[in-house]
């Protein structure tokens, strides 16, 4: 009976390491699904910012055009919005320089 007895304790400690075993290995896989998740989690949001970051770049490219340097002199921007609009007043600017210049002439003749 001794003997009976000596084996139910070892079986029951061989059960007891088994279930420490399991425990700690369904331990290890819950923190690697976790470390998964949150390098999932890392990964998405550098992906959502890196597009915002793209989205931005392109609606300021189409804004400003896109800078072309130049060897002679200083560079310029070509293209975009606010380049179109800058040659535009530039024009309207000139135009009202030489009606300006017009109106001083017509002036110093009346004299």
């Amino acid at each position: 009976q001794l003997q009976r007895g000596h084996q139910e304790l070892q079986e029951a400690v061989a059960q007891e390491k088994l279930l420490r075993e399991e425990v700690e290995q369904g331990w290890a896989t819950k923190c690697e699904e976790t470390v998964q998740a949150l390098k999932k989690a890392l990964v998405d949001r550098a992906k959502v910012e890196r597009d915002q970051l793209r989205s931005q770049v392109n609606r300021d490219a189409t804004l400003l055009g896109h800078w072309r340097p130049s060897v002679s002199g200083p560079g310029s921007w070509d293209g975009g919005t606010i380049a179109e609009e800058i040659r535009i007043e530039r024009c309207r600017l000139d135009e009202d320089r030489q009606a300006m210049a017009e109106e001083r002439r017509k002036l110093s003749q009346m004299r």
